[in-house]
């Protein structure tokens, strides 16, 4: 009588020395094509790397603003959120410099008090149903995680809905409504020195204080022990990685069409704008090397095997998804796009989506884990 093939329960572990020959080949590969990038001026490959090393690192160390901030009510921890704030500092920095030396153009964002209020309201509502915003979610789905894919594949209908003609006219009567508040587009000038002046004071400013706050474990910080190559990484180095590939995002992204920090939203609806209106978007294309590069994270820790969820949660996740997808259109970006770039550049509407995204997601924490289940 046959055998019965074995279900796939997962991907074994590597032992730690083939991780560290993967891991370095995969070190070289980035460098090689970063420094061919160089040379040849030609960024495409140097905004791959980026998003490779992106998602690997993200990854890592689970880097994920849904859990990040929710874990600020659930358990009272407020690590990953001033992880967050980092990350934000360092790219603000970044930014500041790059623009009062020329490498960079700061144009003034669009500002929608209503519809980045609104999608700030879905974005946050849905990735706590989710269990992670548009990059956790991809990460998480390469882990092998059933909520997460179908979440991926609820955030694909969410943006579908948000780039049909009803989800743009939609969107155009919210940016329609007038209200007495009308902010600037940025907290600064970005024509000028005030930018500049500004985002490096608010910088420098913000590090020292979180380098007070943190000096014991700065003291006690070894790159050797964090950085492992099979075990998690420590949020606050990954949050560091995250603002210094924010600047190299944003200095190659205008040669690519692309005049912005790191977004993941852009990744998703790359795909969709090829799948439904034939469009090439060449940096959304190619910033789907993060998902290889979490991939490589995941197997490398020996985290890739499947794990489902009770029919309730996967269906709550598909749900949150769609939220999350939909909130990613109408705010023009999701977490990495409005917070960890958009704070970073003083833009008043992701300032508005971000502060409204982490109050719902506050909220809705507290009313789904002690009332809903």
């Amino acid at each position: 009588m046959p055998k019965r093939p074995h279900s796939f329960r997962g991907l074994t572990k590597p032992s730690s020395e083939k991780a560290s020959r993967v891991l370095l080949t995969c070190a070289i590969l980035v460098v090689v094509s970063v420094g061919f990038g160089l040379v040849a001026h030609e960024l495409r490959p140097i905004m791959a790397a980026v998003y490779f090393v992106l998602g690997f690192a993200m990854q890592r160390a689970g880097f994920c603003s849904a859990a990040l901030i929710s874990a600020v009510v659930l358990s009272r921890d407020s690590r990953g959120l001033m992880a967050i704030v980092l990350a934000v500092l360092v790219a603000m920095l970044g930014f500041g410099l790059m623009h009062n030396f020329g490498l960079i153009t700061v144009y003034p964002s669009a500002i929608s008090v209503v519809p980045a209020a609104a999608s700030g309201l879905l974005f946050g509502v849905g990735m706590v149903f989710a269990g992670g915003c548009v990059s956790g979610s991809l990460f998480k789905a390469t882990e092998g995680r059933w909520p997460s894919i179908l979440a991926v594949v609820g955030i694909f209908v969410g943006m579908a809905l948000g780039m049909s003609t009803w989800g743009q006219r939609s969107i155009s009567y919210l940016a329609q409504i007038s209200l007495p508040w009308n902010p600037p587009p940025n907290l600064a000038a970005t024509n000028g020195a005030s930018f500049s002046h500004l985002a490096t004071g608010v910088a420098l400013i913000g590090l020292a204080g979180l380098s007070l706050g943190f000096r014991r474990r700065i003291l006690e910080f070894r790159p050797s022990v964090a950085f492992s190559v099979d075990r998690a990484w420590p949020l606050f180095g990954v949050a560091l990685i995250v603002g210094l590939l924010g600047w190299a995002a944003f200095w190659t992204g205008p040669a690519l069409g692309r005049n912005y920090p790191l977004g993941a939203s852009h990744i998703p609806s790359a795909v969709l704008g090829f799948l439904l209106n034939g469009e090439v978007r060449l940096v959304g294309l190619l910033a789907w090397t993060f998902v290889l590069g979490s991939l490589l994270s995941a197997w490398m820790r020996g985290e890739i095997r499947w794990r489902s969820a009770p029919k309730d949660t996967l269906a709550l996740a598909f749900c949150g998804g769609v939220l999350v997808g939909l909130g990613a259109i109408m705010g023009r970006g999701c977490f990495v796009g409005q917070i960890l770039s958009g704070w970073a550049l003083l833009s008043s509407h992701a300032l508005i989506f971000g502060i409204v995204m982490i109050l719902a997601n506050w909220l809705t924490t507290l009313f789904y884990v002690r009332g809903w289940r």
